[in-house]
């Protein structure tokens, strides 16, 4: 049965990443300004954040701000539509590629 108890220390054993996958992830912790460790660790809070505020928010609420930013963007529906039909064709064309 799992713990309830919370550590201040985490660590997983038997999880592995590539070395490219490893490589990448201390390649954007470094853009980022940040150690590896610190980099997952951010992530990993911001997730449970986003979990967090998505159980105690409804749909409304959550997309509020893109509501927001579509109206002062000044697109239009139709020039949307446009924008994700085209998507989706490019998407059909290289899926049926593969």
């Amino acid at each position: 049965m799992p713990s309830t108890s919370t550590t201040a220390k985490l660590e997983i054993s038997g999880l592995r990443l590539g070395k490219q996958k490893m490589t990448a992830l201390a390649a954007k912790a470094k853009r980022m300004g940040l150690s590896p460790a610190r980099y997952v660790k951010q992530l990993v809070e911001e997730d449970l954040a986003i979990d967090s505020a998505a159980q105690s928010m409804t749909l409304a609420q959550i997309m509020a701000p893109v509501r927001k930013e579509f109206r002062d963007s000044g697109m239009t529906e139709e020039e949307l539509s446009t924008i994700v039909e085209a998507a989706r064709s490019r998407r059909q064309r290289t899926s049926a590629k593969k």
